[in-house]
């Protein structure tokens, strides 16, 4: 509604001579709106469509068991010895922490105003 009453206007205008620009100048004006409204159609479109909510669960569901078993297998592959005793932990708290962190960002950007 906008953009067909912006080109009328413009196009109205150059053709009363109030612009003063040659028609190659004026045709560039077309398409970058053209390609502004089809930029703002595409944003439309990805709105309009939702994230399967079956994904969701299933992304759920294996950080949930990503959790539960990594520590198991953490300390299993690095051992019980003093100089490693620390490294177990930490190594599944900063992997969890990113994998949480990803969960939690992708959850942001799918609907970023609620």
């Amino acid at each position: 509604q906008v953009f067909s009453e912006l080109v009328g206007l413009l196009t109205e205008r150059r053709a009363a001579g109030g612009l003063g620009v040659d028609a190659p100048v004026f045709s560039r004006v077309h398409q970058v709106l053209s390609d502004g409204m089809l930029g703002y159609r595409q944003a439309l479109k990805l709105n309009q469509v939702p994230f399967p909510f079956a994904y969701a669960q299933m992304l759920a569901l294996m950080l949930s068991l990503l959790g539960a078993s990594y520590p198991v297998l953490a300390a299993s592959q690095l051992g019980g010895s003093d100089s490693t005793i620390f490294l177990a932990p930490l190594l599944v708290f900063m992997t969890m922490l990113a994998y949480v962190g990803l969960t939690n960002v992708a959850r942001a950007l799918e609907d970023p105003f609620a």
